[in-house]
C-alpha cells in the first residue's frame, strides 16, 4: 500500500523544485538581457531584447502555474478512509495507479510506477466519486477500479 502522506509530500517537493529552477532561470535570463544591454547596439539589441524579455514572461507565467498547482496541494487533506474517490485518493485500476491532485504527470515513489492526475483532467472526471469494484470507460474500453486509498 501507498503512504499517501508521503505521496504528496514527495508531489509538493517536485513543485517546489520547478519553482526554484524556474525563479533561477528568470534570474539567469534577466541578467543575459542587462548585459546585451552593455554589449550591443541599434535593431540587433532591440530584437535581442525584446526576445529576452518574451522568454522572461513565459517563465514567470509558468511559475505562477506551478505556484498554484503547490497551493493546491497544500490544500488536500489526505483521509483515512475515503468514502469515494475524490482529491488526495490513490486509486488503483485496471490502467495503473493515480493519485488525485495536481497534473504532474508519471512518476516513480517507493516500488510503484504513479500517475499523478488533476481531478478536472478528462480521467479525473471519470473517476470522481467512483468507489472499488466500480466500472468506467476511458477510449471505448471498460477499465474497473481495483482499490482505492
Amino acid at each position: 500500500m501507498i503512504d499517501k502522506q508521503l505521496l504528496l509530500s514527495h508531489c509538493q517537493d517536485l513543485v517546489l523544485a520547478k519553482a526554484d529552477d524556474l525563479k533561477l532561470a528568470i534570474k539567469n535570463t534577466r541578467e543575459a538581457a542587462n548585459n546585451d544591454t552593455k554589449s550591443s547596439m541599434g535593431d540587433k539589441y532591440e530584437t535581442s531584447r525584446e526576445m529576452l524579455q518574451q522568454n522572461i514572461n513565459q517563465l514567470e507565467q509558468q511559475l505562477a502555474e506551478t505556484n498554484l498547482m503547490l497551493f493546491s496541494l497544500r490544500s488536500i487533506k489526505i483521509k483515512a478512509h475515503p468514502l469515494g474517490i475524490d482529491m488526495g485518493t490513490v486509486v488503483n485500476t485496471t490502467l495503473g495507479i493515480f493519485f488525485i491532485a495536481v497534473s504532474i504527470g508519471a512518476i516513480n515513489f517507493a516500488t510503484h510506477s504513479v500517475v499523478i492526475i488533476s481531478q478536472v483532467s478528462p480521467l479525473g472526471k471519470l473517476l470522481k466519486g467512483k468507489n472499488t469494484g466500480d466500472d468506467f470507460t476511458l477510449n471505448g474500453q471498460v477499465q474497473k477500479v481495483l482499490a482505492i486509498y
